[in-house]
C-alpha cells in the first residue's frame, strides 16, 4: 500500500488519503495518520511474523519521499531485534514497534522522544 496525499489549500490541511483524517499542518511531510501508519507497519507483509528485515524496512522507507533517514536510524540505535535464518543467511530482525516509531522520526523529521523508548 503506497500512502497518498491531497492538499487541501483552501483550509490549509493535509489528508490522509487512507482514511482521509484531516492531518496538522505542520505535519504534512509524507504523513499519513498514526492510525494508518501503524496499520501499515503491522499489517506489512514480512518473511518473518515478529518484525521486518532489512529489505522490507528499506521498501517501507521508499514509500516516503522525504523521509529523514538519519532520524530514522538514530531512533531505531541500540533497540532490542532478534537473529533468524533466512535462505541459509542470519538475518536481524527488527520488531514491528520499533520499526513504526523509526518510521514516526524519519517521516517526522524528529528525533525519538523519551516516552519513546521501550
Amino acid at each position: 500500500m503506497k500512502p497518498k496525499y491531497k492538499f487541501n489549500k483552501e483550509i490549509e490541511t493535509t489528508i490522509c488519503n487512507h482514511c482521509n483524517k484531516e492531518l496538522s499542518k505542520e505535519k504534512t511531510n509524507d504523513l499519513l495518520c498514526n492510525k494508518c501508519l501503524e496499520d501499515l507497519v503491522y499489517n506489512y507483509k514480512t518473511i518473518n511474523e515478529y518484525g521486518f528485515i532489512q529489505e522490507e524496512i528499506e521498501e517501507l522507507i521508499k514509500m516516503f519521499p522525504n523521509f529523514n533517514e538519519e532520524k530514522y536510524v538514530d531512533a531505531m540505535r541500540g533497540n532490542t531485534c532478534m537473529m533468524t535464518v533466512y535462505n541459509g543467511k542470519p538475518r536481524i530482525v527488527n520488531y514491528h514497534c520499533d520499526v513504526l516509531t523509526g518510521l514516526k522520526c524519519g517521516i517526522e523529521n524528529r528525533n525519538i522522544r523519551t516516552e519513546e523508548w521501550d
